[in-house]
């Protein structure tokens, strides 16, 4: 979502050690990416009936419709929840050219 002057990004990301989760601004594109790792090995895949956490590497990219600030972007991460706040560039994406006449 967005404002008249940032661009949000929240994403929940539950069970994952801050250390192992990474945030990339590429031109117009955000990715956020990480790696989710299983806490308890001492209990077996089979011995589960429903596991909701997906467990292992991850990766989501989201293309902006506005250009950024690369500079000033904030990361951060509250109860399972990262926001990425990613000021806006206001500079004109369309400017008027002014035409010489050449004599």
């Amino acid at each position: 979502y967005h404002d008249d002057k940032d661009v949000y990004i929240r994403a929940i990301i539950g069970g994952i050690d801050p250390a192992h989760l990474e945030v990339h601004l590429n031109n117009d594109m955000v990715t956020i990416k990480g790696k989710r790792i299983l806490p308890d090995l001492t209990i077996k895949p089979e011995n589960y009936f429903i596991q909701e956490c997906y467990w292992g590497g991850f990766s989501r990219s989201i293309i902006l419709p506005v250009d950024i600030k690369s500079d000033a972007v904030e990361a951060k991460i509250e109860h399972g929840v990262l926001l990425v706040i990613l000021p806006k560039s206001h500079r004109p994406k369309n400017t008027r050219i002014p035409i010489k006449a050449v004599k």
